[in-house]
């Protein structure tokens, strides 16, 4: 059942039952740490709308800035966050360019990007060239962060769900969700 995709997550005596395509294993304490579909299908979790993230990365002839730093919720605009990657990482940039990066949630317009990036950095954006446009559908949870910060990982006797789907939408609230989850579970184990 280790480091395969898991199949089912059903409640047995004494425990639950995990299985998968190499077969299955009884346990005291299940924590599901996944997406928010998955969490749906294998916990009975109520389903979490997703949105979508989209990178524009931006090749520029002269650096915007000089600091290594991310941009987060940088004014009213499309961006949620933006930063000079090349400041940080230089052989990322394309030759003779600085490399920046800008995401939005779901599609926006260039147009808007570029004009609150040059908001951002005081600087024309009419130079900068589309190194490319990554758009990853269905990639963070679209919850208020006032419901999700208290959503507890029990979701039955030995059944725990983590994710940033449980806390908020980012890699910090997966892991703060994860811990949260590891400590209760062990809490239970232990009582």
């Amino acid at each position: 059942v280790l480091d395969h995709a898991v199949a089912a997550v059903e409640q047995v005596a004494g425990g639950w039952r995990v299985a998968g395509p190499n077969g299955s294993r009884t346990t005291r304490a299940v924590l599901v740490a996944t997406d928010p579909p998955t969490a749906t299908r294998l916990a009975g979790v109520p389903e979490v709308p997703m949105r979508g993230c989209v990178t524009w990365w931006f090749g520029t002839p002269t650096r915007p800035s000089p600091l290594a730093m991310l941009h987060l919720h940088p004014g009213a605009g499309p961006v949620v966050n933006t930063a000079v990657i090349s400041n940080a990482a230089p052989s990322y940039a394309p030759a003779g360019s600085h490399l920046v990066s800008a995401v939005t949630l779901d599609e926006a317009p260039e147009s808007q990007v570029r004009r609150q990036l040059a908001t951002i950095y005081g600087v024309p954006t009419t130079g900068w060239q589309v190194v490319a446009h990554q758009v990853v559908a269905h990639s963070l949870p679209a919850v208020a962060v006032p419901v999700a910060a208290g959503l507890p990982s029990r979701v039955a006797p030995g059944l725990h769900v983590a994710g940033d789907h449980r806390a908020h939408a980012s890699i910090q609230g997966a892991m703060v969700s994860g811990r949260r989850s590891a400590a209760e579970i062990l809490a239970a184990l232990r009582a």
